[in-house]
């Protein structure tokens, strides 16, 4: 794959995608959901941006929250649910996590919970995760599998068919 002048060549021949009629001009790199995406980005690369964004999440929720001068557990669930949760899970489907990854992530929401509970360092690390909702290795593994079910079940010569070939042989 080259990239000239706002053209794609795949083998030498130009490539052109159209979105509602209108040509959309290549680049080797985009922003997607607040990552920029290229051909050296690595699964760990993407990870850890993802876990910055989580931490970012996170943070503006604590900052919102403590501006309101009560609130139930219920009603920080929900919040945690609608605003922060989706953040890090926004395109891990595709990526193949090591264990170092998956930990990460498992250890940010630990940290977030404390911070969002007021826990301290001390806190039982059972009673936090239970204080918390689904936790985010149950929701990535969850959200991989749906993501694999989808690409199983497209059509034959579909970008989708051929995602799940690449996956299947770099599983």
């Amino acid at each position: 794959v080259q990239y000239r002048d706002g053209e794609v060549f795949v083998d030498g021949q130009s490539v052109d995608i159209f979105i509602y009629g209108e040509k959309i001009r290549a680049d080797s790199k985009f922003k997607y959901l607040g990552v920029t995406m290229h051909a050296t980005n690595t699964a760990a690369t993407l990870a850890k941006a993802r876990l910055t964004a989580f931490d970012k999440a996170t943070g503006m929720l604590l900052a919102g929250l403590s501006r309101i001068p009560s609130h139930s557990h219920q009603f920080l669930v929900f919040l945690w649910g609608a605003l922060v949760a989706p953040v890090p899970q926004y395109g891990l489907e595709l990526l193949v996590l090591g264990e170092h990854e998956s930990q990460s992530f498992v250890k940010t929401e630990v940290q977030a919970w404390r911070r969002l509970l007021r826990a301290g360092g001390r806190a039982p690390i059972d009673a936090i995760k239970y204080l918390a909702p689904c936790s985010f290795d149950v929701e990535r593994r969850t959200r991989r599998a749906a993501f694999f079910l989808k690409l199983a079940n497209s059509p034959s010569g579909s970008w989708q068919n051929a995602a799940f070939v690449y996956h299947s042989i770099h599983q």
